[in-house]
């Protein structure tokens, strides 16, 4: 179960007992409207709603791309900021900051769920992360 705090509008999400995939559009402290395929909205109960695991292919929906090594992706923010994806399992992943020297910015943020790094994303730049 994801806890209420760790939830924004916006955030894609999984209704476990129908197995679907969705956004949150609106919250409050029992319920979250989730939409899903093909425009259905559900009121669910909290408890239902589980985190999406983060993968190789929804981080490159959300732009990010290969790197040289094959436990690492990254995407360019912006002309001042790259954000890495670091993989550390088969679940576990963490994203770290540098600009675009090169230079790590000394930030490290488990991301092991694809709710997390919107979270993250959105808290370091003040804006969503856009799905390619």
């Amino acid at each position: 179960m994801i806890k209420l705090n760790d939830l924004r509008i916006g955030n894609l999400v999984r209704l476990e007992s129908i197995d679907k995939e969705g956004l949150v559009i609106s919250i409050d402290t029992k319920n979250v409207l989730f939409a899903h395929t093909k425009g259905k909205i559900d009121s669910i109960k909290l408890e239902d709603i589980r985190g999406i695991y983060t993968t190789v292919k929804l981080l490159k929906d959300f732009g990010f791309q290969n790197t040289s090594d094959k436990n690492r992706l990254h995407l360019v923010v912006n002309s001042n900021f790259i954000i890495h994806a670091n993989r550390h399992g088969t679940t576990d992943w963490s994203i770290t900051l540098e600009d675009t020297e090169g230079n790590e910015i000394g930030i490290s943020i488990d991301i092991s769920y694809i709710h997390t790094l919107q979270n993250a994303y959105y808290v370091l730049f003040n804006k969503e992360i856009d799905i390619k």
